[in-house]
């Protein structure tokens, strides 16, 4: 309904139907705006369903003002009233989505307006990773892997921007494991697999996993949704014994 009705809202814009010089100004404003918006927000790689609101708003704006343009258009009562009729279920809809999305389906899954922060084991983990990079011959240029299904790693890439070689994947890949893998519990049988049966014999490493915080049965990126974070032995052990001096 939004998207349609914004349509015919720039094209009364653009034919003059029916608007004084003043909302004519606006509705194109609006019309040029939205376009734009949504032609930057369409081409960043980055996508989460809340960045469509920047431009919804405007689209909400020229739906309003197409809504009003399709009135007038229509002659008669006869089809006014009827349009009318269905332009006020359709809206009642909208109030029936928003109504399910701020006090229904606030926080379930299936809502994909829903954010969700990190959890403050995020800060903690990224400590430690530098912390065992300290003990690694490249320090911070180690290497790391996080393999997350659907690219779900972020804030990850911004708090370890400093590391330069870390690999962000969504499957793993085919080259070596690094020295510290970051994954999701999805993720997990595969990475055995690729750590334990497609390395070839002889460039196989053992890997433990990275103790949560005390009292943590898991590393939680956000609620909910945990990481599984592997060390190889060789480095956890220095790691490890450095910190016990």
């Amino acid at each position: 309904m939004i998207g349609a009705l914004a349509v015919a809202g720039a094209a009364a814009a653009l034919v003059d139907q029916g608007l004084d010089d003043r909302r004519r100004r606006f509705a194109r404003f609006l019309a040029v705006y939205t376009l734009l918006l949504t032609a930057v927000y369409s081409a960043l790689p980055y996508k989460t369903p809340w960045c469509s609101l920047g431009f919804l708003s405007g689209m909400i704006l020229l739906a309003g003002i197409g809504a009003g343009a399709v009135l007038r258009s229509l002659p008669g009562l006869a089809f006014k009233v009827p349009a009318g009729v269905l332009l006020a279920a359709l809206a009642a809809h909208l109030g029936w989505q928003a109504y399910q999305a701020s006090f229904v389906d606030y926080e379930h899954p299936r809502n994909p307006y829903v954010y969700s922060h990190t959890t403050n084991d995020v800060p903690l983990l990224v400590g430690q990773i530098r912390e065992i990079a300290a003990h690694h011959a490249d320090g911070t240029a180690m290497h790391v892997q996080a393999i997350c299904p659907d690219h779900d790693y972020w804030p990850l890439p911004w708090c370890l921007r400093d590391f330069p070689t870390v690999a962000w994947l969504d499957a793993v890949p085919k080259s070596p494991p690094a020295p510290v893998i970051v994954t999701q519990p999805e993720a997990e049988q595969d990475l055995l697999r690729y750590l334990y049966v497609e390395q070839p014999p002889g460039h196989r490493n053992l890997y433990v996993p990275l103790p949560p915080p005390e009292g943590r049965d898991e590393w939680m990126f956000r609620p909910n949704v945990p990481l599984r974070v592997y060390v190889q032995l060789r480095l956890w052990e220095t790691y490890r014994t450095a910190r016990e001096r």
